[in-house]
Order: structure tokens, then sequence, then C-alpha cells
């Protein structure tokens, strides 16, 4: 995420870069140069630097709940909210309707899931299971019913009872 900021100096105007990257890079630079960089995975912080007698502060708070990151230049604030829509996402997922939301979304996805899985399992046994096969004429008992016969790809012969009946 990138946030520009301007704010003026007694050499005029300053353009202040404030660069935060994935995993916890941040990086700062004051009028195109490189002034601060910090690896950071802390919630909560402030960075401060000297730039031609002005200390730039960058003061951030983060939680579950909240973003919030504001500029401060020589103890004014310069800018409020440094990377707004980033704010506003966490205030939408603050809120308790959407968490909801977000969660009976979450649930049905995760039924949907296992629904599949097990119909799959289910599907996948069935096949192994049961077969359309005839049993062989010599596994036919007395009863006309297959005694102790197992019915599996090498003894099926549909045309075995037929020629036997």
């Amino acid at each position: 995420m990138k946030s520009i900021f301007h704010f003026e100096s007694e050499n005029g105007t300053k353009e202040v870069v404030v660069d935060l990257r994935l995993w916890g890079m941040e990086y700062y630079f004051v009028d195109g140069k490189q002034v601060f960089r910090k690896f950071s995975l802390g919630f909560k912080g402030v960075r401060e630097f000297t730039v031609d007698n002005d200390v730039i502060r960058i003061v951030a708070i983060v939680s579950t709940k909240k973003f919030h990151c504001r500029a401060e230049v020589n103890d004014t604030i310069i800018v409020n909210e440094l990377f707004p829509k980033m704010t506003e996402k966490f205030e939408i997922n603050a809120n308790p309707a959407s968490r909801k939301k977000a969660s009976i979304i979450r649930t049905l996805i995760l039924c949907i899931l296992v629904s599949v899985v097990i119909f799959s399992v289910f599907n996948k046994s069935k096949l192994k299971s049961s077969s359309d096969c005839v049993p062989n004429a010599e596994d036919v008992g007395f009863q006309g019913h297959a005694g102790g016969a197992t019915c599996s790809n090498k003894s099926f012969k549909p045309t075995a009872l037929r020629a036997a009946a």
C-alpha cells in the first residue's frame, strides 16, 4: 500500500511517500529519497524521522476491528488517514451485521464442500461393493441363489444363467 502526502517546509514543499509492503516491510521516502526503512509485524507503532529540521511522525494502530494511520509533521497532523480504503475495509468488517453475513456464507460453503466429499466417497464405495453382474452357473446353489459365491469381474458371465435355464 502506498500513500503520498505533501507539506510545506522552510525549503519549500516536500513530498512524503509511505510504502507499506507485504510481510511487514515499511519504506519512507521524502522527495524521492529513502529516509527510513523498517521491518515490522507489530500492530501499533510510531515511526519518527527528521528531514531538514522537520520531524515527520507516522502513527499506526491496527487491530481486528480498526486500522488507523496518520501523518504528523512538527506535532501538527497533516493527514488524518493515510490509507482511507484500508480503514473503510476494516470498518465494514467490524460491523456485526457484515461479520454475521460472512459467517453464514462461510458455513454454507463449508457444508457444500463436506456434502460433495461425502457424496463422492459414498458413490465410490457403492461402485466397488455392488455390481450388475450375474454369478456363474456353477456358483448357484440348490435354492437358486448364489451360495457363498462372490461376484467379481472374473465370474461375470451374464449369459451363464440364461444357458442353464
